[in-house]
């Protein structure tokens, strides 16, 4: 199979609430902590960069979820405004709470 090179940023965002469907509630916890490093531009007390610390460290191969994390951050640092606000308003739509705790924590009253 050949290699269509990079994918979009449509298809970036679909990937990425598609395997959010995926998680496990503590993976989302887990991807909550990344998000809001992500957004906020700070650690919450340096748990991203644990996260971080762990996928390095560690002797096993990467677990998919690892994978998927760091396919996030590549991604998420080339989206503009406008994309990180359309993945926020995707994930809103997908899981109504887990926004509503990240607009409280990240200061925000909605994701437009």
């Amino acid at each position: 199979m050949a290699n269509k090179g990079p994918i979009g940023i449509a298809e970036q965002l679909n990937y990425l609430i598609q395997w959010f469907m995926e998680y496990s509630e503590m993976q989302k916890e887990d991807f909550y902590a990344i998000l809001l490093d992500a957004y906020s531009h700070k650690d919450m007390n340096g748990v991203a960069n644990s996260l971080n610390s762990l996928e390095l460290n560690n002797e096993r191969p990467p677990s998919i979820f690892q994978c998927r994390m760091k396919l996030f951050r590549e991604w998420h640092a080339n989206w503009n405004e406008e994309e990180r606000k359309e993945f926020l308003a995707r994930l809103g739509r997908m899981d109504e709470q887990f926004m509503e705790k990240f607009n409280a924590e990240i200061g925000c009253n909605s994701v437009d």
